[in-house]
């Protein structure tokens, strides 16, 4: 299972640690989100996977409706597929 791992320089608390970078499961650092300032607040945002997942679970089941029983594609000129499923990879991705 990959990680992402939020850093900070101490532990949770009334005076908690500072944040210090976002990681992946190696240690490596990362750039992931947006960082958005809204009045003396800053946030990290970042696309919410669950929305995406269910996004490319919708794509993926109208193309299964482009195949026959027998997985023959029925209408469905082959680049339209591709430039499809790509199309759909890219708004998994969040890109």
């Amino acid at each position: 299972m990959k990680k992402i791992r939020f850093v900070f320089d101490g532990p949770p608390g009334p005076e908690c640690g500072r944040f210090v970078e976002v990681e992946n499961e190696k240690g490596e650092s990362i750039s992931i989100g947006e960082w958005v300032e809204e009045g003396k607040f800053w946030y990290l945002e970042f696309p919410d996977h669950r929305t995406a997942n269910a996004e490319l679970l919708e794509a993926l089941e109208q193309m299964s409706s482009w195949f026959d029983v027998d997985g023959y594609a029925n209408s469905v000129p082959p680049r339209v597929f591709v430039f499809k499923m790509r199309e759909a990879i890219r708004k998994h991705k969040g890109k």
